[in-house]
């Protein structure tokens, strides 16, 4: 018996990720309890594209916009480029992080990283808001 085709599409885009508009939550996952989760944008071109992170992709990018935020960074400066994953039905499409590549200097890396360990490692993370933030695919 042959397998129906299944197609699989990525989402790649290198820009500067808006380190002022974030927002960090939680999203409830069914069977798995609650995710941590952070919509941002990323400016590739003249436009702007919404992706949400997930758990530990979630820490890592508060990290590095909350350092970008701290240090008075330009709007452009953070720069990275992700691939991202598209959840969609048949009428939405929403895009989850998979990888981030940070281009920005050593000093921001270097801080956003010593964030990011002590998020993780201190279980400081408790103090992670627990908004909802729900992932737009349109699921009824």
């Amino acid at each position: 018996m042959k397998l129906p085709y299944q197609a699989f599409a990525v989402a790649r885009f290198d820009g500067s990720v808006m380190f002022n508009d974030y927002r960090i939550g939680v999203t409830l996952q069914s069977g798995r309890g609650r995710a941590l989760v952070v919509l941002f944008k990323i400016l590739a071109g003249n436009q702007y594209h919404p992706l949400y992170a997930l758990d530990e992709l979630a820490i890592r990018v508060y990290a590095y916009c909350k350092t970008a935020a701290d240090r008075n960074l330009r709007p452009t400066q953070l720069g990275a480029s992700v691939t991202a994953s598209p959840l969609s039905n048949e009428s939405t499409t929403t895009l989850v992080l998979t990888h981030i590549e940070w281009h920005t200097d050593a000093d921001t890396r270097n801080q956003a990283e010593l964030l990011f360990n002590r998020l993780r490692v201190n279980d400081e993370i408790q103090s992670w808001p627990n908004e909802v933030l729900d992932i737009p695919i349109g699921f009824k």
